[in-house]
């Protein structure tokens, strides 16, 4: 997982709480996705691995906290497509 140089150690997942979070990158490393604070949101292994199967949109619709942080971090979501991206 890539350790973005703003991360400390002291992080924590957004949605447990847990220490040592995994680095969520919501636009993929694959698909041009940077190392950005916008761009890596600290999730438990547990969370990581549930975003992954479930998908973005729907993660962000199950955990209000999740959603919250990517409106915050400038991503918007187009419901026609049913895709967030960043502004």
């Amino acid at each position: 997982m890539a350790r973005d140089f703003n991360m400390k150690k002291e992080d924590r997942c957004l949605i447990s709480g847990d220490r040592n979070p995994d680095l969520h990158h919501v636009k993929s490393k694959g698909s041009g996705g940077p190392d950005e604070h916008w761009n890596l949101c600290p999730l438990s292994r547990k969370y990581h691995t549930e975003i992954h199967a479930i998908g973005l949109s729907t993660f962000a619709e199950k955990y209000l906290k999740f959603k919250n942080w990517l409106i915050a971090n400038n991503w918007e979501y187009n419901p026609l497509l049913n895709k967030w991206r960043h502004k």
